[in-house]
């Protein structure tokens, strides 16, 4: 690669998309590669070993001296039915390891993934060290990588494809007090260096990314005299256990990381560090997946099943009203996914249920729970989409919708500094409503309007809307409004500084009114993560966010019982009851209509788009359709298009149309 002007106006094609599964979960099967991993005996290696494994990949276990790699290996092979095998190589030995690469290659016939794991540490100051300890950890963190690399290396340039991932560590990047350790931060800051080069040289032919692992409860973990300290300055006040690194190995093993070369895999720590989220890089795998499910689910299931299930009608749909329709199949089965979650974890968690006590509030408040995590992981993924799908279509989909993606994306991220992760399923229950009121809609759109089915659905439909987002949802929100409370006033029992002086010193500013204290952004990105108050801020968007989704569900429950009661005759519904003050002239409705049709854009009103599909021909009538546009007594407006409709074979009606 040349880093000449010329060579850089040169056009160029781009290379062709790499031949893997569009469907999310089939991106992570591992059936049928092979994958070697050093350092595989135990700790990270091994955990990396075990998740190819559960893949469905085979495994190529290299140790130096420990010996279990061989019983474990053939443990994997019978539980999960794959082929592994221990090797025994001295990583820094480089004809070793090119005699290591070549006995897999021929065992398995090809080597797909290279992990590159093996490392040892000697925490001493750098003038305490030994040449030989220097020398002994180079050999091994930078020499054994750099062999594993070179030979792993021309095989994946021998056969055309492969995948090289380099085990770093956080001590490449920062360096971890108290613990002396100058000589392997180094050796990690070269490896890592070494990957990102190593990506570029192998653009042609395989993928290279570095992992930087922290504090993990291993051997090469935190030693028994720095764990305090280290549980002190990490967020999670814990080490992190292996099972909750596979998924990251998995991911960049796997096609699930095609696009994905040349990458630290702390992506994620930046951002997660700048809004506080110190949680955010244990579940943004999950995130990053529920996105992808979701998005599978609006373009390829949605359609498949549409077509099986209602052909006629889906096939007839406009542009505008399919997307609609795939909207709603995705929030039908995120709905049925994330209550089903929520209900499991709020019944079932254990640890969960002892937040549950009145004294609790801290552990609310402050308290991380993993399978919690998965939940808002799940809910943030799919929130996330539809922030997505309402920016792109706000002419559709309106801007109260938009303002719910907003909220919605805003309360469940700010859970990862952690803040509130109690509350997470228990606002998910929203959510029970969410099928019946998909259902209502499709039963519109299926000419099943004012049908048995759709009243039985819509019973079900206001009394769980009710329930859950009304009653429930205001009971929730006034407890976590108690909680917080309590955490802006209190503070944690068990933190002894605030963010500007001492407990008196803070307490005093909170007692006088100073609310001043949070006012340094620097403060108030990191004033979560130990830290003995909520900061204001926090307390203001969360709140807010709250508030508006409490809000909009009050007045979506109103416009709701509007709704289903036009649908049906009185004396329980509506339907006909209102007067029409006057009609519009013909020509104006039309004309709004096409002017509406040339923008694209605005928010949608109901009577424009039946005035758009009539003009478009997408109401099927026989003949000129006639438009009018009523202006109703309490201010509605609707469109009638009548004309002489095809109802089924041969047989026709006049029909009238209202919006």
């Amino acid at each position: 690669m040349s880093m000449s002007i010329e060579d850089a106006m040169v056009a160029r094609e781009p290379r062709p998309f790499p031949n893997t599964p569009s469907n999310v979960l089939e991106q992570f099967n591992m059936k049928g590669k092979v994958v070697a991993i050093t350092g595989a005996s135990d700790g990270i290696g091994f955990a990396v070993a075990e998740a190819i494994a559960e893949a469905g990949g085979n495994v190529a276990l290299w140790y130096n001296s420990n010996s279990a790699a061989i019983e474990k290996g053939q443990k994997l092979a019978k539980k999960h039915g794959i082929k592994a095998r221990a090797y025994q190589v001295e990583v820094s030995d480089h004809e070793a390891v090119e005699e290591g690469v070549a006995r897999v290659v021929e065992d398995f016939g090809k080597l797909d993934v290279f992990v590159a794991n093996a490392g040892m540490a000697i925490s001493k100051a750098i003038t305490e060290q030994t040449v030989e300890e220097y020398r002994r950890q180079y050999a091994v963190n930078v020499d054994g990588v750099f062999f594993c690399a070179k030979y792993a290396g021309a095989q994946f340039k021998k056969q055309g494809f492969g995948n090289l991932i380099i085990t770093s560590s956080i001590s490449a990047h920062i360096v971890n007090v108290p613990v002396d350790q100058p000589v392997y931060n180094s050796t990690k800051a070269a490896v890592s260096q070494l990957g990102k080069s190593l990506a570029r040289e192998w653009r042609e032919f395989a993928r290279v990314n570095i992992v930087s692992p922290g504090f993990f409860d291993t051997k090469m973990g935190a030693a028994e005299r720095v764990r305090n300290e280290a549980y002190r300055m990490t967020p999670l006040g814990r080490q992190g256990h292996v099972k909750e690194i596979k998924g990251l190995y998995l991911y960049l093993a796997s096609d699930a990381s095609s696009y994905q070369t040349g990458t630290l895999v702390e992506a994620i720590n930046p951002l997660a560090s700048a809004l506080g989220l110190s949680t955010l890089p244990l579940h943004a795998h999950e995130v990053l997946f529920a996105l992808a499910l979701y998005t599978f689910i609006g373009t390829v299931v949605s359609p498949l099943l549409s077509n099986a299930l209602a052909g006629a009608h889906y096939r007839n749909l406009n542009r505008r009203t399919k997307i609609n329709w795939d909207v709603h199949v995705v929030s039908f089965f995120q709905s049925c996914i994330i209550c089903g979650v929520s209900l499991y974890i709020i019944f079932c968690d254990e640890e969960r249920k002892e937040w549950r006590r009145e004294g609790a509030w801290e552990k609310r408040i402050w308290g991380y729970e993993g399978l919690t995590g998965l939940c808002q992981s799940f809910a943030l993924g799919y929130f996330l989409w539809d922030l997505v799908m309402c920016t792109w279509r706000v002419d559709i989909f309106g801007w109260g919708m938009l303002a719910h993606a907003i909220s919605a994306v805003s309360v469940f991220s700010f859970g990862y500094r952690p803040f509130v992760y109690f509350y997470a399923p228990v606002f998910l229950l929203y959510e029970l409503s969410s099928p019946f009121l998909n259902i209502h809609w499709f039963c519109d759109k299926v000419n099943l309007t004012g049908s048995t089915i759709q009243a039985v659905n819509g019973a079900f439909l206001t009394t769980t809307f009710f329930f859950c987002r009304i009653v429930w949802g205001l009971y929730s929100s006034y407890n976590v409004f108690s909680d917080i409370f309590g955490a802006v006033r209190a503070g944690h029992s068990e933190r002894q500084t605030g963010i500007l002086g001492e407990v008196g010193e803070v307490r005093k500013n909170w007692a006088s009114g100073d609310v001043g204290l949070y006012y340094q952004p620097a403060e108030q990105e990191t004033a979560f993560m130990g830290e003995k108050f909520v900061p204001l801020w926090l307390v203001v968007i969360y709140l807010a966010s709250n508030a508006v989704l409490n809000l909009l569900n009050i007045w979506w429950f109103s416009k709701m019982i509007e709704t289903i009661r036009s649908r049906f005759d009185p004396p329980f519904g509506t339907k006909g009851v209102r007067q029409v003050r006057h009609w519009e002239p013909e020509e104006k409705v039309k004309n709004d209509a096409r002017a509406f049709h040339e923008q694209g854009k605005g928010s949608v009103k109901a009577a424009r788009m039946k005035a758009e599909e009539a003009l478009n021909g997408e109401i099927q009538v026989q003949g000129e359709p006639k438009l009018q546009r009523g202006i109703y007594e309490d201010g509605h407006r609707s469109v009638e298009v009548s004309g002489v409709t095809t109802r089924s074979a041969g047989s026709t009606a006049r029909t009238r149309r209202k919006a």
